[in-house]
């Protein structure tokens, strides 16, 4: 087995299970259900934009499946539907568990910035999938207190 580096070892990933990631796929597919009749049909749009919603769609439906929070040694990056935001452990102030789990940090010119982590959202439909976000959300919380600096 390959050594892993110190970095390596660090990093802790929380990631919804895989229904979710597979439902979190779904708008995109959805969009690729409606863009492949356009695309078949070149003649409805100009042609060169037909392949557009499809390429959207998949692209949408990757970064759905791969929405996660990954904890390194100092920062946090989360990973959303359409961008992907890199945190430093030391500007993080607290997790707000309101409505939507929401990390809300200082930028660099100290302005109060905050970014909802979609990917482990705690009032899920189903009972299962919800007590498996909390614990997520619980070891989140855990990990920013420990390397807030």
């Amino acid at each position: 087995m390959p050594r892993q580096s110190r970095d390596d070892r660090q990093v802790m990933r929380l990631r919804p299970l895989l229904v979710t990631r597979v439902a979190n796929s779904f708008p995109g597919l959805g969009i690729c259900a409606v863009g492949l009749p356009v695309a078949a049909d070149a003649t409805v749009v100009w042609p060169v934009l037909a392949p557009v919603p499809v390429a959207a769609g998949i692209w949408l439906a990757i970064r759905g499946y791969r929405m996660e929070v990954v904890c390194s040694e100092r920062a946090v990056l989360v990973r959303g539907y359409f961008r992907s935001r890199s945190i430093p452990c030391a500007r993080i102030r607290h997790l707000e568990l309101d409505t939507w789990p929401t990390l809300t940090w200082e930028d660099a010119a100290g302005r109060r910035r905050t970014t909802t982590v979609l990917a482990i959202y705690h009032d899920a439909v189903v009972s299962f999938v919800a007590a498996h976000h909390v614990a997520q959300l619980k070891r989140l919380r855990a990990y920013i207190n420990r390397n807030r600096r």
